[in-house]
């Protein structure tokens, strides 16, 4: 049972850094810089997104407040007609 036990195969990228050649280091550098870029870049964007829907959020509550105040002042007309009908 010994002589079938192989050892597991890792990708590469899996190997630390310390293991990898210059040539592999530079380009990893470059592409983690890009990587990076674009990573800070979408994380703008999100932020900004998150603002606008924010707003879109305080807007609806806003207008949810007025909606029912309008409700309640057209359930109390329509009591004190019923009232009067009485």
């Amino acid at each position: 049972m010994l002589g079938e036990i192989t050892r597991k195969k890792c990708e590469p990228s899996v190997f630390p850094a310390y293991l990898k050649s210059s040539s592999e280091e530079n380009a990893t550098s470059s592409t983690e810089e890009n990587n990076e870029q674009v990573l800070m870049e979408e994380n703008k964007n999100l932020k900004k997104e998150r603002l606008e829907l924010q707003m879109q959020i305080d807007e609806c509550k806003e207008l949810e407040m007025k909606l029912l105040a309008c409700l309640s002042q057209f359930m109390d007309t329509q009591q004190s007609k019923i009232r009067r009908l009485c």
